[in-house]
This record gives C-alpha cells, structure tokens and sequence, in this order.
C-alpha cells in the first residue's frame, strides 16, 4: 500500500519545482519585453536625432560653419534641450554610457561649435542672474564631464 505521506511530499515538490519554472519563465518573457521596450525607446530618440529637420537644420548649419548665431532661437533651445535630456538620461542610468554612444557624436559636433558654446554660457548666466533653473543644466554637466575626463592621463 502506497504511504499517503510521501505521495503529499511528491505532489508538494512537483508543485514547488513547477512554479520555480513558471517564475523562471515569467521574468525571462518580462525581461524579453523590457528589453524590446528599451530598444524602441532607444530607436525613437535616435530617429528623432537624425531625421527631424529641424534638428538636420541646426546640425548642418553646426557641421558645415553656417551662421550658427543666426539659428532661430526658439530652434537652438529645441535641439539643445533634446540634447539636454538625452545627457539627462545617461546620467540618470535610464541611457547606458554604450548606448549614449549612439547619440554623442551629434551632441558633441553641437558643443564643440564655438557659437553653441558662447550660448549655452550666455543661457547659464542668464539662468543664474535670474535665480531660475539652466535648461541646459544636464548638458553642461556633460560638457565638464567630457573635459574632466579628457584631461586626466
């Protein structure tokens, strides 16, 4: 005769086996999917980046020595913003340092422009003569980032 006990103890350790697998298998189909989420997320700034015109508008007169001074400023304060954000995101861990690398060569075509420079100063006075908060705050971080790790050995 089959001792009830241990069929109970089988029963309990099938039971216990199977939702460690469905546990298992649940976090591996989240993780999946959070991935793909950030892979869209990722998808949606790079093409806002490289397709909007008029970020295209303000990266070419930046690359090819338009008069940047002459950018509309409602447009610098777009793009830097943008820009601005997407260094927030690193900062924040939200953008991995590897997937910002996908966005750093047009910010940092945009901080290296002599005239971009100039206004974000301008805008970082402004902001603190008038005791309110530097839109740019996330990018100028970035920018003393960058020089801080370029002039160590």
């Amino acid at each position: 005769m089959v001792n009830v006990d241990i069929v109970l103890d089988v029963i309990s350790g099938v039971s216990c086996i199977g939702a460690i697998a469905m546990a298992y298998w649940g976090y591996r189909k989240w993780d999946v999917a959070r991935k793909e989420r950030k892979a869209e997320f990722l998808w949606r700034l790079l093409e806002k980046l490289r397709e909007d015109e008029a970020i295209q508008r303000f990266e070419y007169a930046v690359d090819y020595g338009k008069d940047v001074a002459k950018i509309e400023e409602g447009l610098k304060d777009r793009v830097l913003s943008y820009m601005a954000y997407i260094c927030y995101l690193n900062e924040t861990g939200v953008v991995s340092d590897y997937e910002f690398s996908f966005f750093e060569y047009e910010i940092t075509r945009a901080i290296n422009n002599p005239k971009i420079k100039e206004y974000l100063d301008f805008i970082k006075g402004f902001s603190r003569r008038n005791n309110c908060r530097d839109p740019f705050v996330a990018l100028n971080e970035y920018i003393t980032r960058k020089a801080r790790n370029e002039n160590c050995p």
